[in-house]
């Protein structure tokens, strides 16, 4: 199955196939849908890959338990997997789950191992560009080990890199 989420009336269809006669703690509707999970897992994959590479991303989703723990029993709910496309998301699988009081909502985002390392090179880029760390420090094998706050024997990297910049600075007035 891969049912585009703009499809709302096949999406609507297949859910209420699974979900049957229940209403809460399930999901109903592709607005649901988009405005709860899809819009959660872009936050969480604008923070590790730039919009171009999410295709094939995966994101499972259910919705909370109930909040009350006078439930005494599990409630129905709903389980529903999404895929990233090219241009949109995609419903790639809906079942029957069951929540238990105060359970979480699930919004889990999943990449492939492509976009895993990708993101390790996004994010080394974000360093580069954002915060003027040099290519060198980032592909180095010798990474300082970090120095606890409060052991002043030895320089942290970052006092390390601050008093290179400083010598930098002052070369070129010494000239």
């Amino acid at each position: 199955m891969k049912i585009n989420l703009n499809k709302e009336h096949a999406v609507e269809a297949m859910l209420k196939t699974v979900n049957g006669k229940a209403k809460n703690f399930t999901i109903t509707t592709s607005s649901h849908l988009k405005s709860y999970y899809v819009e959660l897992a872009e936050k969480k994959l604008a923070e590790v890959l730039p919009k171009a590479a999410w295709t094939g991303a995966t994101v499972e989703c259910r919705p909370e338990g109930p909040s009350s723990m006078s439930y005494r029993y599990s409630a129905k709910s709903t389980r529903c997997v999404l895929k990233r496309g090219a241009k949109d998301w995609f419903l790639v699988r809906v079942e029957k789950d069951r929540v238990y009081p105060q359970s979480r909502k699930i919004c889990d985002v999943t990449l492939t191992d492509k976009q895993a390392l990708a993101s390790i090179e996004h994010r080394k880029a974000l360093l580069v560009r954002d915060y003027g760390v040099s290519e060198e420090v980032l592909y180095s094998r010798d990474i300082p080990v970090p120095v606890a706050a409060n052991d002043n024997s030895a320089p942290s990297a970052a006092t390390a890199t601050d008093e290179r910049h400083c010598q930098l600075a002052e070369a070129p007035e010494g000239v």
